[in-house]
């Protein structure tokens, strides 16, 4: 790749920015530390990777995402120079919050609203709502009003790529050739076409979630009967719930009767206040409201009662929306609440189904540069350390409750997500090394070192170690086997060799397991060929990044293991692994 694109997007990372550029139809992300602003025309060399796609059950999918946002690839640079500065450099405007509006990205972010601060319809209503209100007062007729309206849209899709300001833009279009050719076509008819124009343009948008949502509540809103207005307090939470597990993965009761209020609040409330927070910046309102957001939903979280339910996937999606219709057009009280028992029965049903038992099985998560497992035996779960995405994947399998967190070490590559874990789980027990300190505050840990190697469980985890301190947090890493479904695991945090070594010592053949986590990401410091004869497996997998700046895992580490004769399972290549009745399943980018 060698070509100009233009800068239309920019993100602070801390460290970095993130760019959006765009040439013709295509847009691609790149990284740099180099500051550009909105509108440079740069000059880039280099090359177009996909994102990963979906390597965790259960987890997020960049691919997707990305494509949703119409967003090619991320590129990787070789070469870059300014070819045509922006005139914003001159001007040297300071952004407006009303320009966060532009965005699908989110504004505020909460535990179970965020995506209620995001561009949406409830937003961008209000707005026209403004517009239409000048234009009658100006004496607009409807024609010229659509015509307004459409190029401003339009106008607004370039500054931020939003789905739903580009299906305004589109709609308002249709409306104005409506009236100009009096083609006399309905509502209906214009959202139809509306979509269908998207898709034709940008098939990949179909991925994307706020586009989901919007169609969905569009065609509902479109087909459904009239009688919804008068039972929509029945109904109203029962539109929420999908949307809710597609973004959560569980129902949070409270959230769920409060989001209908949440939205006036939004529509009244936050709208206008970036709008005065842009005209007169001087008037602090919009960080004191997402302060007062933000207390409101600490303050129901400590009431709220969360559960699971199946997720909609595919054409569930049409079943369930198709019976909320049905539901509606009930042509008499006696009817409408019969279906409206039925359905209840059916999230019934749904909750029943999350409470059956787990299938033992081991998988080792995709992570990127850290380590995350879990282990399902005997209907209990083992969670050993947790650098991220653990919490999808146990939402994914409808787990409420953890009973051995193993934080292996303390450093925050095993342990960034454990906070999450303690706020959306019941832990039983924590096991951490007996010889270091962890940022963790819990009633029940265990502390493993020597002495204290006998958890008294029922499942039959060994620890081994540590049975010393090495005065480093590397080799001061919870050591333990376990039997899970005919095969033996040994998990080894990130020791090193002299930790190895002692291990041998200490118990020699005992080591013997089928599945090995490779210590330290493969890195040279640890894996010796005298460790790996004793243990002699059949598996190892290595958690590891892509791209890291260890350049882990070691290439003479990771050629002792190929020519040991074993499968070498490498996250970064192969995605996650889960090893279920002996059979090993790949989750792969």
């Amino acid at each position: 790749m060698n070509q100009n694109f233009v800068v239309s997007h920019i993100e602070d990372k801390e460290s970095y920015y993130q760019y959006t550029v765009t040439s013709g139809f295509d847009s691609f992300h790149f990284n740099s530390q180099i500051q550009y602003v909105f509108g440079d025309i740069i000059f880039i060399k280099g090359r177009v990777e996909n994102y990963r796609k979906q390597t965790v059950p259960g987890g997020f999918d960049s691919f997707k995402y990305q494509l949703g946002k119409g967003i090619k690839g991320i590129i990787r640079i070789d070469t870059i120079s300014l070819k045509f500065p922006s005139i914003f450099r001159k001007i040297k405007l300071k952004p407006l919050p009303i320009l966060d509006l532009f965005y699908d990205d989110t504004l505020i972010e909460t535990q179970y609203m965020s995506h209620l601060f995001k561009l949406s319809s409830i937003h961008l209503t209000f707005l026209i709502a403004l517009m239409f209100k000048l234009f009658y007062y100006l004496d607009i007729k409807d024609t010229s009003k659509y015509l307004i309206t459409a190029i401003l849209m339009g106008v607004s899709y370039v500054i931020g790529f939003s789905v739903i300001i580009l299906r305004m833009c589109i709609k308002y279009t249709i409306k104005y050739l409506n009236d100009v050719f009096n083609i006399e076509m309905d509502n209906s008819n214009i959202e139809v076409l509306t979509c269908l124009i998207i898709l034709i343009f940008n098939p990949y948008i179909i991925y994307n979630q706020t586009f989901i949502v919007v169609y969905v509540f569009v065609f509902y809103t479109a087909f459904s009967s009239r009688v919804t207005k008068k039972r929509i307090s029945y109904i109203i939470p029962f539109l929420i719930a999908p949307f809710l597990l597609l973004w959560q993965k569980e129902i949070s009761l409270i959230s769920l009767f409060f989001i209908p209020i949440m939205s006036l609040l939004i529509k009244y409330v936050w709208v206008p206040s970036l709008i005065i927070g842009s005209t007169l910046p001087f008037i602090s309102l919009i960080d004191n409201i997402a302060i007062f957001i933000q207390k409101i939903e600490a303050f129901i979280d400590i009431y709220d009662i969360r559960f699971y339910l199946i997720e909609l996937n595919g054409i569930m999606w049409i079943f369930y929306f198709g019976y909320i219709i049905f539901l509606c057009a009930a042509p008499h009280k006696k009817a409408f609440y019969r279906r409206f028992v039925s359905l209840l029965g059916m999230g019934v049903i749904s909750f029943l189904l999350t409470l059956k038992p787990l299938e033992d099985n081991v998988i080792f998560l995709d992570v990127g540069q850290g380590d995350s497992a879990v282990i399902f035996k005997d209907n209990q779960v083992i969670v050993v350390d947790a650098f991220v995405n653990v919490t999808s994947y146990l939402k994914y399998h409808y787990v409420y409750t953890i009973d051995y967190l193993f934080i292996t070490h303390s450093d925050l590559d095993h342990m960034k997500e454990v906070d999450n874990l303690l706020e959306n789980f019941n832990i039983k027990t924590i096991v951490v090394s007996g010889y270091m300190d962890y940022p963790v505050k819990h009633p029940n840990i265990y502390r493993v070192r020597e002495g204290f190697l006998n958890l008294g469980d029922s499942l039959g985890i060994q620890l081994l170690g540590p049975t010393k301190d090495y005065r480093n947090i590397n080799d001061n890493s919870i050591v333990f086997k376990i039997f899970v479904d005919g095969l033996n695991y040994l998990f080894t945090g990130d020791i090193g060799i002299q930790t190895e070594n002692d291990l041998v010592n200490m118990y020699g053949r005992l080591l013997k397991s089928d599945v090995l986590k490779v210590p330290h990401h493969g890195s040279n410091t640890s894996s010796s060929v005298d460790f790996l004869y004793h243990v002699d497996p059949s598996i190892a997998v290595v958690s590891v990044s892509k791209r890291n700046v260890y350049n882990l895992p070691n290439k003479e580490i990771i050629q002792i293991y190929w020519d040991y004769g074993l499968y070498l399972h490498q996250t970064k290549d192969s995605g996650s692994l889960k090893i279920k009745n002996k059979n090993l399943i790949n989750f792969p980018p």
